[in-house]
């Protein structure tokens, strides 16, 4: 049986747990009476926030535990001074008041390209399902006294696979689009420390080059992964709210939306963008 660590980690300011994982950065945790359950780079863990920490267990070291949590849900940032530095922007002041709690989730490259892939012409349920279906066939299974379950599968473990297997979990046409990814995160022809150091224009065309990946998967890579939080992807629900708060409602293009977003928003465009498009889903706009 594998021993599993519980580590208690402070946060710098709240974190809303249930949307930072249900919202759509991320598509691999469930419910399990007061924790989530979910995988953080091949590891099974599940967490819970009490006041202003995140205590955390999982099938890995303690110490271990402690980097995948922090990084993971970005703990150390002082979320209140840095939610103030954004506010000054009053639409996105507005949807900070809302959802105080809200943070960019800084998730392992390989799972949140994979999570991305597999959202093409999707939605959070049917994404978060076939997530949960490749883990059950494919990933690591975890098992102790407390919980148990599968982690997501490592890309070396794919790229073994027919693209029929992966059909056979409910993939559909995203199935070479995953599987071409996987070979490409495992040979290291995509790399996640070099990625981050690449400029945003050159590591998104770089992403662009995989079968599947478009400019808004690509962004929500970028950002949700790759700490490239200049990143702004746009979808059906940020389209609309930026052309209702800025453009009168009139159409724009997304690279319209994108060349705004660079000078209203600046360096810190990606958390904007998670903001306003939270705050626009749950309105229903």
């Amino acid at each position: 049986m594998t021993q599993v660590a519980r580590v208690r980690v402070p946060l710098k300011g709240s974190l809303d747990l249930d949307s930072a994982l249900t919202m759509g950065q991320t598509f691999c945790w469930r419910i399990e009476d007061e924790w989530r359950v979910g995988c953080i780079d091949g590891c099974l863990v599940r967490v819970r926030v009490d006041g202003d920490a995140l205590f955390a267990e999982g099938y890995t070291s303690g110490s271990s535990l402690t980097e995948l949590t922090t990084r993971y849900f970005d703990s150390e940032r002082d979320l209140p001074a840095f939610q103030r530095e954004l506010s000054v922007e009053p639409n996105v002041a507005g949807a900070i008041g809302r959802h105080p709690g809200l943070r960019v989730l800084r998730q392992p490259f390989w799972e949140c390209l994979a999570y991305f892939i597999l959202s093409s012409v999707n939605n959070i349920k049917r994404i978060t399902k076939i997530v949960a279906t490749l883990s059950a066939t494919y990933g690591e299974q975890f098992e102790g006294d407390d919980f148990a379950g599968h982690a997501f599968p490592r890309p070396e473990r794919l790229v073994d696979l027919p693209l029929d297997a992966l059909y056979d979990c409910g993939t559909g046409f995203r199935a070479k689009g995953l599987h071409n990814a996987a070979r490409a995160v495992a040979d290291g022809s995509l790399d996640a420390d070099e990625l981050r150091r690449t400029p945003l224009p050159e590591a998104r065309t770089r992403l662009m080059t995989l079968h599947g990946v478009g400019e808004k998967i690509a962004d929500c890579v970028l950002l949700y992964s790759l700490d490239h939080f200049d990143a702004f992807p746009i979808d059906v629900w940020i389209r609309r709210q930026m052309e209702r708060l800025y453009f009168n409602g009139e159409t724009q293009k997304p690279e319209a939306i994108q060349a705004f977003a660079r000078e209203k928003f600046g360096r810190w465009a990606g958390y904007s963008q998670m903001y306003l498009f939270h705050d626009a889903r749950l309105q229903g706009r």
